[in-house]
């Protein structure tokens, strides 16, 4: 379950993206990440690399 920060966070991020733009959404969260659980995102996949793993 997701906190109300996260919901917000990822709802705006997604109307933003809907609009056209580029959304960058930094998880700062040291003692508990979690929005890659808002968008169904593996937490150990590297997403940087140019090469699908």
């Amino acid at each position: 379950m997701l906190s109300g920060k996260f919901n917000v966070t990822a709802n705006i991020a997604t109307a933003i993206a809907c609009a056209g733009y580029h959304v960058l959404i930094l998880d700062t969260d040291i003692q508990s990440p979690g929005i890659h659980v808002a968008f169904s995102l593996d937490e150990n996949y590297n997403y940087n690399s140019p090469t699908p793993q």
